[in-house]
């Protein structure tokens, strides 16, 4: 934590040139069409005490997914698309340790419980890529002790400091037809999520924590220049 550094649950408003960036370029089109084109998407389950949730990393603790992309080399222009798309974010924390780009998928019927980033320096951006449109007034994220906020197709997109507690609960539907264990009859949540550097740090800062707290380097990592 950077002591110092001023702090608020909802920055959305310090981000709004990454928020342009995002909504000019076809951010939703270009990720989803990635997802369709991969046979097998590389899916990590993460820990949810109801329901199921999982995410697929393009950028791992400063890392590029080197399978995924890879891909991409080989031949995948979908995911060179998204590849160069989230290269050219401005304000994207890269070359450290917590920095990662994901696309979080929650189905219905899951809660994620109240849980915290490690760090100040750091704000976390959500841009939401599909939602059934009866849901958007049920799934909610509560961030801090009373900031709640609710995904919708006009503001599908906002930034947050994660060093504050958050949770997010999706409901399941009132009849219970749903079945956790059958995840392909559930609805779903899709967000693209991106870390950002804090802006009040300034450039020697940002420098310094790169070095102090280098990316999880593999040796066949994707290069990030």
């Amino acid at each position: 934590m950077v002591h110092g550094l001023p702090s608020k649950e909802i920055v959305t408003s310090l981000h709004k040139d990454t928020c342009q960036y995002l909504r000019e370029q076809s951010t939703r089109e270009l990720v989803m069409s990635a997802l369709q084109s991969t046979a097998t998407p590389y899916w990590t389950v993460n820990d949810s005490p109801e329901g199921h949730w999982e995410v697929l990393h393009l950028l791992n603790q400063g890392t590029w997914n080197k399978v995924l992309f890879a891909e991409g080399q080989n031949g995948s222009s979908a995911w060179n698309d998204v590849l160069s798309l989230v290269r050219n974010i401005p304000g994207l924390m890269n070359e450290c340790l917590f920095g990662n780009v994901m696309i979080s998928k929650i189905h219905s019927g899951t809660t994620i419980e109240p849980h915290c980033g490690p760090t100040n320096v750091r704000h976390r951006l959500q841009f939401l890529l599909e939602m059934a449109s009866e849901d958007k007034l049920k799934m909610s994220m509560l961030i801090g002790r009373d900031k709640q906020v609710f995904w919708n197709s006009v503001d599908n997109i906002f930034v947050f400091d994660d060093s504050y507690v958050h949770s997010v609960t999706y409901p399941q539907t009132k009849n219970g037809a749903e079945r956790h264990e059958d995840h392909a009859l559930t609805r779903t949540r899709t967000v693209l999520i991106v870390d950002l550097w804090n802006p009040y740090l300034s450039s020697m800062e940002r420098l310094l924590l790169q070095q102090l707290y280098p990316r999880f380097a593999t040796q066949d990592a994707v290069k990030s220049s």
